[in-house]
């Protein structure tokens, strides 16, 4: 995407009200979107806010619903502060016995990315094999290269 092109879309209801919002994320295999839906809007210190909130993405759905909301509470210096740390276990990471060091998990989106790869080379090896089975020609590069095409040159469905 170029600079002047835009990475969210926003939508807003005739109030003014933001109802959704499209995130668009670059991964390896292009852009993946985000949506959240925004809804049941509340007073809150003069302030509208949304109490419901539906987050969608390829292959998830979740909804945050809040009870209350509570703005400028004062939050205890404690809240913040660094945990203990945990001791590591001596058993081997479930990353370790994959090849991968333990404090480099993989990338969630780029696992999805690899998963659904490996699913195209799945199905398009899988239709090479029919298109042999068939006797019909492997494609080559180029779209429609591998059509079979009637006496004449029109092609065939």
């Amino acid at each position: 995407m170029g600079a002047a092109q835009a990475l969210a879309n926003f939508y807003f209801d005739d109030a003014g009200l933001l109802v959704r919002m499209v995130r668009w994320t670059r991964t390896p295999v292009g852009f993946i979107p985000t949506q959240v839906d925004y809804s049941d809007y509340r007073d809150v210190a003069g302030v509208k806010f949304p109490f419901k909130r539906t987050v969608t993405q390829t292959y998830m759905q979740m909804t945050i619903e809040l009870s209350e909301v509570q703005p400028n509470v004062t939050i205890q210096a404690a809240r913040f502060a660094q945990p203990a740390p945990v001791a590591p276990s001596p058993n081997r990471s479930r990353g370790e016995r994959r090849g991968r060091p333990s404090g480099r998990p993989l990338i969630p989106a780029f696992a999805a990315a690899r998963h659904h790869l490996r699913g195209l080379r799945h199905r398009l090896h899988l239709c090479d094999v029919l298109r042999q089975r068939r006797g019909r020609p492997a494609p080559t590069a180029g779209p429609r290269a591998s059509s079979p095409t009637r006496a004449g040159g029109t092609p065939t469905r």
